[in-house]
Order: structure tokens, then C-alpha cells, then sequence
């Protein structure tokens, strides 16, 4: 084996996986509609860096809002993030009133600034 090829596997060998690339510092998300029709999510999770865990969760101290109201009592923001994944259909999911065209969202605020690895809708 040449010096150059055996060099180039040694530094790929030793430096894969190492860097970062994530989203730093963030404290919310927020999902907002493209188009003129019903925000709906049944589940929203984001894994934070180093740890691998949801931090989006509410019993990890998360809260979801909205701007847009709900369809009903039992499709309330909380439920993108109740960590339920069993039935994710209706009415098991966030829902909101109505048309919503950029002008309604769902807001998941976490618990403190977080470093995410991944983001699921």
C-alpha cells in the first residue's frame, strides 16, 4: 500500500464523525402552513445533540402554543408533542380551526436552549 492512499484512510478513519452540524441555540420552533388548508401534526420530535433525546416532549418540559385555535377540546396543541404514537389520527393529533394560509401556526418551545441534531413532523 502507498504512503498517500494508507494516509488518506488513516485521517478519514480518524476524523468520521467528529463534526457538529446541527441547529444551534434554539429555544422554539414554529410550523406554519403553505397553503390555504388545515395545519394538522401528529407528532413533532427534535433530538438533541450528545444525548439522542426528544427534547420536544412535554414531560421533558416542552409546551406547544398555537395561533390559529383548535377544531376541538380534543385536538389541542399538547397532543404534537405528548409522545403518543400508537394512533396518530384524528383526534389524536393538533388541529386547528380552520384555513390557515401562513396565517396560523404551531409553536413547540422547549424546556431551555437546545443543540439539535434532527428535527421529525
Amino acid at each position: 500500500m502507498s504512503k498517500l492512499p494508507f494516509a488518506l484512510l488513516l485521517a478519514t478513519a480518524t476524523f468520521a464523525g467528529s463534526a457538529q452540524a446541527g441547529l444551534i441555540q434554539v429555544k422554539s420552533v414554529t410550523i406554519t402552513s403553505a397553503v390555504n388548508d388545515y395545519l394538522q401534526v401528529s407528532e413533532f420530535q427534535a433530538y438533541e445533540t450528545g444525548t439522542g433525546k426528544n427534547v420536544a416532549l412535554s414531560s421533558a418540559g416542552a409546551s406547544a402554543t398555537t395561533t390559529a385555535g383548535q377544531w376541538d377540546g380534543n385536538s389541542s396543541p399538547s397532543k404534537a408533542i405528548d409522545g403518543e404514537y400508537s394512533n396518530l389520527s384524528f383526534p389524536n393529533m393538533f388541529h386547528n380551526a380552520g384555513y390557515t394560509y401562513g396565517n396560523g401556526n404551531l409553536t413547540i418551545t422547549f424546556a431551555g436552549v437546545k443543540e439539535l441534531d434532527s428535527i421529525n413532523i
